[in-house]
């Protein structure tokens, strides 16, 4: 998947995401990239936490919690450094955020619209408790 439909900052939390899955050979999970959305400098998404009264350290925690018992992906240190594997779920949401974009006219995806996208995952996966 090519990234250039992206915004800078967008693009930076996506490869960020990635980098943490990789870096704890864990796979490459949405829950990565709530987590780098939250986590990273230039997001705008702490600002949407704060209207909606979330707090940030508690919801790092809870989605911390869930990463630290993902199993282990398999054959991670096969892998060859210029290829990324991340999870359908993941493909799917920046799929979606991609075409939310296109049917409101924008030009590139932005964080904001990537974090709408997981109110519109699917029911077919379990809803995380926060």
């Amino acid at each position: 998947m090519k990234l250039d439909d992206f915004t800078d900052v967008a693009t930076e939390i996506i490869t960020q995401s990635i980098n943490e899955a990789k870096g704890g050979n864990k796979p490459a999970v949405p829950e990565f990239l709530l987590r780098a959305m939250i986590t990273h400098e230039n997001s705008p998404i702490p600002s949407i936490l704060v209207d909606y009264k979330i707090e940030k350290s508690k919801l790092t925690d809870r989605i911390d919690e869930y990463l630290s018992i993902l199993p282990e992906e398999i054959d991670a240190d096969d892998k060859d450094n210029n290829i990324v594997s991340v999870s359908p779920r993941f493909i799917s949401l920046l799929d979606r955020a991609r075409k939310s974009a296109l049917d409101a006219g924008d030009t590139y995806v932005d964080t904001i619209t990537v974090f709408k996208q997981f109110y519109t995952e699917g029911t077919e996966t379990a809803p995380y408790q926060i």
